[in-house]
């Protein structure tokens, strides 16, 4: 198993004139070796690869497939260059490198600690918590299974959506900080998004989804967890900001008359 999928990780990506039969026939040798399994004993790395549940996917095929169809007519059309590029731009917006930088730029003004605070717990909560289903869960890209067109070459397992989910936490972390700044919430992000929170995440989130659609890596029941895997994000990492931040000065004290080791230093 282990050498199957170190064929499969070092592979050349399929080219999007052949669909990825090389990349199919890769896929279907992990099923065929997760369905019989190896002759004697397993690599220890085995137990971490599942596949995601034949059932299920055929249940929400019929949706799956209705949108991946309408949602491409777009790229096939005579501005499809256009549509492709501009959802490849929409992309890289959501990856967590671009997210990563945030927390490091408001460390950087000084005067935004809390901020810098609150960004830093959600974004390391969504890289742990992006990883663990690509992680546990196998489920075959679109293109690569013959149910959409390639417009990217992408190998890795497509659920759920990690782009979505950028959006979402990306989407609330622009809100939340933005109206942190401005005193509305002082130092204590809230649990839940506000309505206007709401509305720009739902906004971000499909327009996310559309961009992955298009291209043909994501099925839209993909976005879907990518959307609740988002959700999930904001609540972990809010926690664990609001946990530090109740520990120090900047939740008993305008934080404009606190220096900034006090904000993220335990006042005791």
């Amino acid at each position: 198993m282990e050498d199957l999928l170190d064929k499969f990780s070092s592979s050349a990506p399929p080219s999007a004139s052949s669909g990825g039969p090389a990349y199919s026939q890769l896929v279907d040798e992990v099923a065929d070796l997760k369905a019989t399994g190896p002759p004697h004993h397993p690599p220890a790395d085995e137990k971490y690869i599942s596949l995601f549940p034949e059932s299920l996917d055929r249940t929400l095929a019929p949706l799956d497939d209705a949108i991946m169809s309408v949602v491409q007519s777009a790229a096939r059309g005579p501005m499809g260059s256009t549509v492709v590029m501009l959802a490849k731009i929409g992309t890289v917006c959501t990856t967590i490198e671009v997210g990563l930088t945030v927390p490091v730029m408001l460390f950087m003004l000084r005067c935004r600690d809390c901020e810098g605070i609150y960004a830093m717990y959600v974004m390391l909560s969504m890289t742990i918590l992006t990883q663990l289903p690509k992680r546990f869960l196998w489920r075959v890209r679109p293109y690569a299974s013959g149910r959409a067109e390639c417009f990217s070459n992408v190998t890795t397992s497509c659920f759920p959506s990690r782009a979505v989910v950028g959006a979402v936490v990306f989407a609330n972390l622009a809100h939340t900080i933005f109206h942190m700044s401005s005193g509305a919430y002082r130092c204590m992000p809230p649990w839940f998004p506000s309505f206007g929170s709401w509305c720009l995440i739902f906004a971000c989130a499909l327009l996310a989804s559309l961009c992955r659609i298009v291209l043909g890596v994501h099925y839209a029941s993909d976005c879907l967890g990518g959307f609740l895997l988002g959700v999930v994000v904001n609540l972990v990492g809010t926690g664990l900001a609001r946990l530090h931040m109740s520990s120090c000065r900047c939740n008993s004290a305008d934080s404009s008359e606190v220096p900034p080791l006090a904000l993220t230093v335990g006042s005791g």
